[in-house]
């Protein structure tokens, strides 16, 4: 209220449909690191959203075998009944990082 008057103010964003979004959340965590939907992880979400939404392939996806896999050598034969995929592709955050469409704003580079 300004004055006794009643003000009405209205914020109006940009309408966008994000139902792959909600398509893909609250998936079962993926230890696998496996591409697929059935479950999912952190840094292959961000990049799913942005490649099916946007049609922007934000990253730069790995071999694991390229990787640096050998400290977690015994977790990974663990949960691979033994086996090393050491040709699974995966998207980390790292490659998230290394992509063309990404640029840092925080801190700022010099």
């Amino acid at each position: 209220m300004s004055s006794g008057k009643v003000q009405r103010q209205c914020i109006q964003r940009r309408q966008c449909k994000w139902s792959i979004t909600y398509t893909l959340l609250g998936r079962p965590y993926d230890y696998h690191y496996a591409p697929g939907d059935s479950q999912i992880y952190c840094s292959e979400l961000v990049y799913k959203v942005a490649e099916r939404q946007l049609g922007v392939k934000v990253g730069i996806w790995d071999k694991l075998g390229d990787l640096n896999w050998k400290p977690w050598e015994k977790f990974i034969r663990e949960i691979e009944d033994g086996q090393l995929p050491l040709d699974r592709p995966m998207i980390t955050p790292v490659g998230l990082t290394r992509s063309p469409e990404v640029v840092r704003v925080y801190p700022r580079a010099e």
